[in-house]
């Protein structure tokens, strides 16, 4: 029973015209609070505290004691030290409160799980013993398995989860290359960043034979409400979406904006929570998608983030400042390993298909031409001119040397006189003057490329 209750009651005791005096003495005393402190709202218990001077007024007064409730406060500068007080007891009782119904939900929810067997390492190995790995797609994605994609903005994330989509669905192998085990199941896609219209347009264009097996789910707009952070929240959407093997979430960073979480230091706990969010769906695997850091390889933010997935895909442009640069393929991970290589896209069709080499092959093949052509221009250069006269960065110039010479296309000799060392001619060069300098013995020789066009 509160003390403003027990004061009301006291002061109907009094005759009628004392309990309206009651009320008065009440009204003028919280004016004069409000005007003291500016502030209209006051905490209940220092209501309290009023009704107790009205009271004490109005039983003075019944006595013959001319005395007002206004006139029994304390000064200014306390009363609010005091209001202060009162809030934040009411503020750490109310967190109180809170904590000890968090706790013992948590208490209920964790009782529900089973504990795991407890087994020794014989045991062990011999309760799991002939278990071969299982792929749901070859060398790339582990049955049962998380996976996470990172790449910079504007790669060709979702063209690539088009084009995984319709591999799952259909058994097509992925980029072309890796086979699909049991495909099929149902696929969730959570879509975070684009319109339905955009969603449907991008995913018509793969043709995939099995729609129906894919539910896509636009949250556009809509993520402050998928809070799966908070339990009942988490299984309230686990139950709407339910039934689908794998689950795609694209992409993480939206999400986490909406939810006011620093990508830098909380996107571990949301993975987290992912977990439990896929576990209570029943699904079997799931993807996020997310985007890489200042230096386009890494996944941003949480250290938590790259430590989270089973594999890890990376796809990236060899010039990151180049929206319309090639594109490159990697995945690593537990009994993952799968070497960057290029990505071949078919602007009709939308697919994607795995190539040869990657971004360094690339560059290598690139500055080799460079070095061939110069070679051919000025022969019997060392590896310094050659160096200083193609474009193109020292270390890859300087394998693009060694790489010709292996493979016989770049004859390699010692240079005669002071200083010696090594020069390098292409391995059909023919000394001028020698007998072996005529028509027929002359190699063709290409049109002059200039100084090459390594790309550094």
């Amino acid at each position: 029973m509160s003390t403003a209750y027990d004061a009301e009651k006291l002061a109907k005791l009094l005759p009628d015209e004392y309990f309206g005096l009651y009320h008065k003495e009440r009204r003028d005393a919280l004016d004069v609070h409000r005007r003291r402190s500016g502030n209209p709202s006051l905490p209940e218990t220092y209501r309290d505290n009023l009704d107790e001077l009205a009271l004490v007024s109005t039983l003075l007064k019944h006595a013959g004691i001319e005395i007002e409730a206004k006139d029994l406060l304390i000064s200014s500068e306390s009363m609010q030290r005091r209001i202060e007080q009162a809030r934040l007891n009411e503020e750490i009782a109310s967190q109180r409160r809170r904590k000890e119904a968090r706790d013992a939900l948590a208490a209920e929810r964790a009782a529900e799980h089973p504990l795991p067997d407890r087994q020794s390492l014989p045991e062990f190995i011999e309760a799991h013993a002939g278990t071969a790995e299982t792929w749901l797609i070859d060398d790339l994605w582990p049955t049962g398995g998380t996976v996470l994609l990172a790449a910079p903005a504007k790669a060709g994330k979702t063209t690539m989860m088009a084009n995984l989509l319709r591999s799952l669905v259909d058994g097509a192998p992925f980029l072309d290359r890796y086979g699909v085990d049991e495909p099929g199941g149902g696929v969730l896609l959570i879509d975070t960043e684009m319109n339905p219209a955009r969603i449907s347009r991008w995913l018509q264009r793969q043709k995939i034979h099995h729609p129906d097996e894919i539910t896509p789910v636009s949250l556009r707009g809509q993520l402050a409400g998928f809070n799966i952070m908070e339990p009942e929240t988490r299984t309230r959407w686990a139950r709407h979406l339910e039934g689908h093997r794998v689950v795609i979430l694209d992409n993480l960073r939206p999400v986490l904006d909406a939810l006011g979480m620093d990508e830098n230091h909380e996107a571990g706990r949301f993975l987290q929570a992912w977990h439990e969010f896929i576990r209570e769906m029943g699904a079997d695997e799931t993807l996020v998608v997310t985007h890489t850091g200042h230096n386009n390889e890494r996944a941003r933010g949480d250290s938590a983030i790259t430590a989270w997935p089973d594999a890890l895909w990376t796809l990236a442009r060899e010039s990151p400042n180049e929206l319309h640069s090639p594109r490159f393929f990697r995945a690593y991970g537990r009994d993952v390993e799968q070497p960057e290589r290029a990505l071949d896209y078919d602007h009709d069709t939308g697919k994607l298909t795995l190539g040869l080499g990657g971004r360094r092959d690339a560059k290598l093949n690139a500055t080799a031409e460079a070095v061939h052509a110069f070679l051919r221009s000025s022969p019997g250069t060392s590896l310094r001119g050659i160096r200083q006269s193609v474009n193109g960065n020292n270390e890859v110039i300087s394998a693009a040397v060694k790489s010709g010479v292996d493979q016989g296309l770049i004859r390699q000799e010692k240079r005669q006189g002071k200083g010696g060392g090594q020069i390098f001619y292409m391995a059909d060069y023919v000394e001028p003057g020698t007998e072996l300098d005529t028509p027929q013995n002359k190699p063709a020789q290409p049109a002059q490329t200039g100084s090459g066009t390594g790309t550094g």
